[in-house]
């Protein structure tokens, strides 16, 4: 497993806005690259950008391919760190000597790469040398060199970003279309059937097919007509949210809240769909006192999309735990455990990447929009916070909301128990 920086999913994000994964060739960056394989005398220079799980280059000199999984990529080790991550000889690297890329093809021995670096701090890619012997002379005059060479190539990237945000360069990533094309059908999966449901029970009622109206049959498919009525609204209204969160319409609207609350109202909202499987929920107690400045209406969505989650997923006769846990660097954790069959690393990794945003959202056995996960993702960092998800040992997934610290009222103090 290659190592995850700690702000990945808004690094993730970031990257995004740049629109340049997957695009063709441009004659700025090959020319920088090529000056730079010149320079430091290397046969091989790359602009490699990290994506959730590869590598992708956008300009490259003596390399044939156009990526490579993250998992073997010395980038992902490099945008670990502000300068120059180098390795002077790999076979001599306890952390690089038994790498595939090292013992065999393309034998890399030298490595040098310093991180392209956005207008916000976050690490997107390295630009790198790869040499097939070792480099012991790699000091520090050739390392400040790199950086320029670093920066000039952001700058590059920066002045590309301003052009597709004027509408002067499209973005045409494949895998933005992709997301566009999963998004499509994702939609017509969800709405078909309702809607196909509200016809027909609207032509049974209109047609009486039962005889006259007062058949009691009658009623009982008008309920069924409204609630499914409400469930494409709340189709549509998780598609209007993940949108605005997406061009940042969202503006949160903060209030010094009692936690306790808020659960209370999440918990509320699932409780009929709880009894209907007998599942039980367990809160903690003690949180009475844990207040958080955010936005109210935005938390209690957070919290509810979690437990409609995990109650959807929870088997019959199940558990569900939620837990408030401070953490030591001050934050405010807020758990939602249940029992369920989890999920697997790769869907959690698409989920909390990049490609969770509208589109390259499956959808399980258990139906649903797919939607609530990479929204609760999107409202939590625009509280400065992350969401987590842990599968269990054996069974089940954490999701966990992690509110920063300075998001805790001065009074909040804590010591959680479960019911």
């Amino acid at each position: 497993m290659f190592p995850i920086p700690f702000n990945e999913a808004s690094r993730l994000e970031v990257l995004e806005r740049y629109g340049i994964l997957d695009t063709k060739p441009e004659p700025a960056f090959d020319q920088l690259t090529a000056l730079v394989a010149d320079t430091f005398g290397v046969p091989t220079t790359l602009v490699s950008i990290l994506d959730c799980d590869r590598q992708w280059f956008k300009s490259k000199v003596g390399l044939d391919v156009d990526e490579t999984p993250r998992d073997v990529a010395f980038c992902a080790h490099a945008i670990l760190d502000d300068g120059p991550f180098v390795v002077l000889d790999a076979k001599e690297d306890v952390r690089f000597h038994d790498s595939d890329l090292v013992v065999g093809n393309p034998n890399i021995r030298f490595y040098a790469g310093a991180p392209l670096v956005s207008l916000e701090g976050f690490r997107l890619g390295t630009l790198c040398l790869i040499d097939y012997e070792p480099h012991p002379d790699f000091g520090c005059e050739k390392k400040a060199q790199l950086e320029s060479f670093a920066a000039l190539a952001m700058q590059i990237f920066e002045m590309r970003r301003k052009l597709i945000e004027d509408g002067v360069v499209p973005v045409t990533s494949e895998e933005a279309e992709e997301a566009k094309r999963d998004l499509f059908a994702l939609v017509a999966h969800e709405i078909r059937s309702p809607i196909a449901t509200i016809v027909s029970l609207s032509q049974i009622v209109d047609e009486q097919m039962f005889g006259p109206l007062s058949d009691p049959k009658y009623p009982e498919y008008l309920s069924d007509i409204r609630q499914t009525a409400e469930h494409v609204a709340s189709i549509t209204d998780r598609m209007l949210d993940m949108a605005r969160a997406k061009t940042g319409e969202i503006v949160l609207k903060e209030e010094e809240c009692t936690l306790s609350d808020l659960l209370k109202l999440g918990v509320q909202s699932v409780e009929k769909a709880a009894a209907t499987k007998n599942i039980s929920i367990a809160a903690s107690k003690d949180c009475e006192t844990i207040r958080l400045n955010v936005d109210p209406t935005l938390t209690t969505q957070m919290l509810t999309n979690l437990l409609h989650n995990a109650v959807k997923f929870t088997p019959e006769g199940g558990r569900i735990s939620l837990w408030i846990r401070e953490a030591g660097i001050g934050e405010i954790h807020v758990e939602v455990v249940d029992n369920g069959p989890g999920m697997s690393s790769s869907k959690i990794m698409g989920i909390l990447g990049s490609h969770a945003n509208l589109g390259h959202i499956k959808l399980g056995d258990h139906g649903g929009t797919g939607l609530g996960l990479p929204l609760v993702r999107r409202l939590i960092e625009l509280h400065g916070g992350r969401l987590e998800l842990t599968p269990g040992h054996t069974e089940g997934l954490t999701a966990r909301l992690r509110f920063p610290a300075y998001r805790a009222c001065d009074d909040t103090s804590l010591s959680a128990q479960t019911a």
